[in-house]
């Protein structure tokens, strides 16, 4: 093998790259904007629908993962994300991103091998808990006890950060569904909050508390976002990179709302429209 220390040092040029410096996390309206500018990111349980082998078929089933969603896809590449989410954005810098643990997620097909083994175990989770006792396990196989915790926190992790490559995405708020959806367009990166012995959350839900979107809206209201712990801040000047408003008239709202003052000298010009970014860019 040769000697690497010896290879000449090659730069790409950035201009064809398909990823961005900022990291933007798509919203539905102002205020949601406005929620992070105050109090920083809260991280929610958001409905990803899942899929499993049944009956010779796929059938689907509601998995709710607590998480922070964004993309580091360039403004030039983010239109589809701003119409399929709503229009609101936040730009925040690539060294906040990763500094506050944010990893890109896995895109797989939904009939692979490798998706069905991970998410089985988990959609059967109630009736194998029924059947068989954690501590049952341990007396008999007392080496299980130090594994066991392990090998159940690393199966979570791996499906709190796996997403189907393409399936339908359904915008439960307004009743509508992109059919085929293509997931792996959105270049999408997590923040999923550790899981800890200490933190009351439940690192995966996968129960009738979780069925629909009004059941969402009330879990989340009820437990992550009470949960300040669980809060990512950041500072305006130097984490906060754009913040992008539906229409024009956003921006005199979102300083009628926020007082104008350091407020408005920090965020004008980080300020974009998505009415200019779809036309523009």
């Amino acid at each position: 093998m040769a000697n690497r220390e010896n290879y000449k040092e090659k730069v790409i040029d950035k201009k064809v790259l398909l990823s961005s410096s900022s990291f933007y996390h798509t919203t539905d309206s102002l205020e949601n904007i406005l929620s992070i500018l105050k109090k920083g990111f809260r991280p929610f349980y958001s409905l990803e629908q899942s899929y499993i082998r049944k009956n010779g078929g796929v059938a689907s089933i509601n998995v709710g993962v607590p998480m922070i969603c964004m993309s580091d896809l360039p403004l030039t590449l983010l239109k589809d994300n701003l119409e399929a989410y709503g229009g609101f954005a936040i730009g925040m810098s690539y060294e906040w991103a990763t500094k506050n643990g944010f990893t890109p997620v896995r895109y797989i097909d939904v009939t692979s091998d490798e998706y069905q083994n991970s998410f089985a175990p988990i959609a059967h989770q109630q009736k194998i808990q029924k059947e068989i006792k954690v501590e049952d396990l341990v007396l008999k196989f007392p080496s299980l006890a130090e594994y066991l915790p392990q090998m159940q926190d690393d199966a979570i992790r791996r499906i709190q950060l796996m997403k189907p490559y393409i399936a339908d995405l359904y915008r439960d708020s307004k009743e509508e569904v992109y059919k085929d959806y293509n997931f792996y367009n959105e270049r999408e990166w997590r923040y999923v909050p550790p899981i800890s012995i200490e933190d009351d959350f439940e690192p995966i839900l996968i129960s009738e508390k979780y069925t629909d979107y009004l059941k969402q809206r009330d879990y989340n209201e009820k437990n992550l976002m009470k949960k300040e712990s669980l809060f990512l801040e950041f500072d305006l000047e130097k984490d906060l990179n754009y913040i992008i408003v539906k229409e024009e008239k956003d921006i005199d709202k979102l300083f009628l709302k926020l007082g104008k003052g350091n407020f408005e000298r920090v965020l004008r010009g980080k300020l974009l429209v998505t009415e200019k970014v779809l036309k523009d860019f």
